[in-house]
């Protein structure tokens, strides 16, 4: 991923920890509570805990990958989960 792209995924999670539900923030069909953020063809993936007040980045990647569930994926969400949580 392109150290420009990383910049602005990094700016993009810090201000959904102000705002988990910005203005063009999508809820994915289908899910109970996962969202999408949009930057250029990469897509932030992220679930809001608001009993805990808490944002869950589940992953970040190319708009052509980051949809795709594999068993890596399933195993990444556990460590995810538990590594990068951001508080509200």
């Amino acid at each position: 991923m392109p150290k420009n792209i990383q910049r602005k995924i990094i700016e993009i999670i810090e201000l959904l920890a102000l705002e988990p539900r910005p203005v063009g923030v999508v809820k994915l069909s289908a899910t109970e509570n996962l969202y999408r953020v949009r930057t250029g063809d990469y897509r932030i993936i992220y679930k809001i805990q608001d009993k805990f007040l808490l944002i869950v980045i589940t992953k970040v990647g190319h708009r052509r990958d980051v949809y795709i569930i594999n068993d890596t994926y399933s195993n990444a969400i556990a460590f995810l989960n538990s590594a990068f949580m951001y508080r509200i």
